[in-house]
């Protein structure tokens, strides 16, 4: 998947530290999105996180959504 270049480096970075990736159900997963939120919007959160592990984007937003709501 093709990311803008202001992007790719948060999406290395995040393979980088994930080189395994990162599941929904993985402990980690909730709390990722809570700490990319805090950095980029809604819709580059969807892009990020698809173009490193390969989420739908829709379903990283409701997730993140989620993931909010009970931080």
């Amino acid at each position: 998947m093709r990311v803008e270049p202001y992007l790719a480096d948060v999406v290395a970075q995040l393979r980088a530290v994930f080189p395994e990736g990162v599941r929904e159900g993985d402990a980690d997963y909730d709390p990722l999105l809570v700490i990319l939120w805090d950095v980029l919007s809604e819709r580059n959160l969807g892009v990020v996180v698809e173009a490193a592990f390969g989420h739908e984007r829709h379903v990283v937003r409701n997730r993140m959504a989620a993931a909010l709501s009970r931080a």
